[in-house]
């Protein structure tokens, strides 16, 4: 990801922390390279270096109002807050289409948001059935439905 899109988001963790230090928007511990790696290999995918990086940085966190799906619970997510028990919560049920595909968010209305083997981010519409590509790369996502350029500076 570009360095803009990464100062985006420390800028909104920054901003909400709770008097005693604690994160509220984003995990307070974050996972060992080694947590990630089985992850990966529970859910038998290859998660994108985007992703990778961002658990590494926060574990897991709120961006805007979407939720992302991570390794470590965040405060202010509630439950669910794991790409773990999500990814494995959706398979479970038939969705998503392909096994490498693992669930990073939801769009507010229950609809789940996953990423796939390409790196792309889709979502299954419920509603309407079927899935529908939203974006070519987790930055992508973040910049258009998480991270406005309209957000009080």
């Amino acid at each position: 990801m570009k360095d803009s899109t990464w100062e985006k988001l420390e800028k909104s963790y920054k901003e909400f922390r709770a008097a005693d230090g604690k994160w509220t928007l984003r995990a307070n511990e974050v996972p060992s390279d080694d947590e990630i790696n089985a992850a990966m290999e529970e859910l038998q995918c290859r998660f994108a270096d985007d992703y990778i990086e961002f658990l590494r940085r926060y574990g897991g966190g709120m961006a805007y109002s979407l939720p992302i799906y991570g390794l470590r619970p965040v405060e202010s997510m509630g439950w669910p807050w794991s790409v773990l028990e999500e990814t494995h919560g959706i398979r479970s049920r038939g969705w998503p289409p392909a096994q490498g595909w693992y669930v990073i968010s939801d769009d507010g209305y229950g609809n789940p948001i996953a990423m796939n083997e390409k790196d792309e981010v889709w979502v299954n519409e419920y509603q309407f059935g079927g899935e529908t590509k939203l974006y070519d790369s987790f930055e992508e996502f973040l910049l258009d439905r998480c991270l406005h350029d309209d957000l009080p500076e």
